[in-house]
């Protein structure tokens, strides 16, 4: 009996086995781990802390200071924190708020390199004790800020940390205020005292006319710039601030907004901003190293890049219009081209076979074509939608017009669009030639591609729906071809 009872006290797992379990397993039973001997205490506490913590409201802000503060070391492993406090607050002043701001300034959070604050301006505004313990985290390199307003500028411009990532959502309205002057919200102003160390910015939510001679000076380390503009932005600030941006990333107002009823419109408004871009960047100088453009057709129109481009990833949602296509390309020197159109009239002879045809020999040197058909709000997902193998033909034909290396064409249908009662007939105009798309080939596709565009090297074509297929076709060029 006492040989038994030995056994059962005697460790069936080693401390390093738990520690490895408990990498895998969730905050309740972590804590669970916690109560169960001295050494989990400790070890567990630190596993915690590792991962991104969450406060959602005031009484995980006072249960997040209590687990802090029952250790002094415990805040040397904290690296993630999320702050999303959202109104309403309880009544008067909450002790939380000054009980965390005096946490963050008695403590070293030596490895909080993360944070996020949703909700912020109402935040800081409810609890401004929380402002002197925030600026005080100079570990941090990655910031998010949603709904900034005054409290946040004025904590922003105390922040000591040297920031690499930085991501702020301005209040809507914000331009309208009186608070401050205009020019000392504009971003490049803002955040000029993270001028030589930021790497990533992105800014939603503020757009205002703004002069290159009022900015205070280049940010010579930032890569990756991601602009969403609730308005029509004009991009002559950034290209003076962020001048060696590699990667860019462009929205707009109009970057969903475009139909039938609002392009007529809005068209002259899309092209006087262009052209304001255009012109700018004619007199004062483009981006000259970028590797990568992202955005639907309105918003890489409306910027009038004229510049290099190593890559443009292109949306084309459902009332684009393709000659915005063609003039971005036309004016832009791009080398591999991402096509992702969601538009049933991409077929047609004014649509991208037109552009392509056009482009010649000024084509990218890949180009990299997903097509997605899929039925339109609104059809009767009984309705079986054909596509005429005509109009695939003569997507093929414009192909022959282009001096590209390598194309990568994917046609996807929703399997929703195939779908058809056996006794309902079809309405005129569904049926567009009478032949179903299904009998895409991809294989005879990847062939006649090879054999019509003389140098192209690699082909590959992929066709998804409720049959799906897949082909591809390589062929090595002479050295003087290539």
């Amino acid at each position: 009996m006492e040989h038994t009872l030995g056994m059962a006290r005697s460790p069936v797992l080693s401390y390093d086995v738990l520690l490895e379990v408990a990498a895998f397993v969730s905050r309740p039973t972590l804590s669970a781990f916690m109560k169960t001997c001295r050494i989990l205490y400790h070890e567990i506490a630190k596993m915690m802390l590792r991962r991104r913590v969450a406060i959602d409201n005031v009484y995980d802000m006072n249960s997040f200071t209590a687990f802090l503060n029952a250790e002094a070391s415990r805040a040397g492993f904290l690296r993630d924190l999320t702050i999303d406090l959202e109104p309403p607050p309880p009544v008067g002043l909450h002790p939380a708020a000054w009980g965390i701001s005096n946490t963050f300034l008695r403590h070293s959070f030596r490895s909080l390199t993360s944070l996020r604050l949703d909700h912020a301006e109402e935040t800081l505004r409810l609890y401004p004790k929380l402002s002197d313990g925030l600026t005080s985290l100079s570990t941090l390199t990655s910031l998010v800020i949603n709904s900034a307003g005054t409290s946040v500028m004025y904590m922003l411009v105390r922040l000591r940390a040297e920031l690499r990532t930085l991501v702020i959502g301005y209040q809507p309205g914000l331009d309208q205020m009186e608070t401050l002057p205009h020019h000392l919200l504009h971003p490049v102003v803002l955040l000029k005292r993270f001028r030589h160390s930021l790497e990533t910015v992105e800014i939603r939510g503020y757009e205002v006319e703004f002069s290159r001679a009022k900015v205070p000076g280049e940010y010579p380390k930032v890569q990756e710039f991601i602009l969403d503009s609730p308005d029509c932005p004009l991009l002559a600030p950034y290209i003076r601030a962020f001048p060696d941006v590699r990667n860019l990333c462009l929205t707009t107002v109009f970057a969903n907004a475009l139909t039938p009823d609002i392009l007529p419109g809005e068209r002259g408004t899309i092209d006087a901003f262009r052209r304001l871009n255009q012109l700018d960047q004619a007199s004062n100088g483009a981006w000259t190293k970028l590797e990568t453009v992202s955005g639907t057709v309105a918003d890489v129109y409306l910027a009038g890049l004229s510049c290099a481009i190593e890559v443009l990833y292109l949306n084309v949602r459902m009332y684009d219009p393709f000659c915005m296509v063609h003039t971005i390309l036309r004016d832009a020197s791009v080398s591999r081209l991402h096509l992702f159109i969601h538009n049933l009239e991409v077929l047609e002879e004014d649509g991208l076979p037109m552009v392509l045809r056009q482009l010649g020999d000024s084509s990218p040197e890949a180009l990299f074509l997903h097509i997605r058909l899929c039925a339109q709000t609104g059809y009767d997902p009984d309705q079986l939608i054909l596509v005429d193998l005509a109009a695939i033909d003569r997507l093929l034909d414009s192909l022959s017009y282009l001096r590209i290396k390598k194309l990568d064409f994917k046609l996807c249908c929703d399997d929703a669009a195939w779908k058809r009662g056996p006794h309902r007939p079809l309405a005129p105009g569904e049926l567009c030639g009478g032949q179903d798309i299904r009998a895409f080939d991809c294989e005879a596709v990847a062939q006649r591609v090879l054999s019509s565009i003389p140098t192209v090297q690699d082909v590959a074509v992929r066709f998804t729906c409720d049959r799906g297929g897949e082909a591809r076709a390589h062929r090595t060029l002479p050295d003087d071809v290539q």
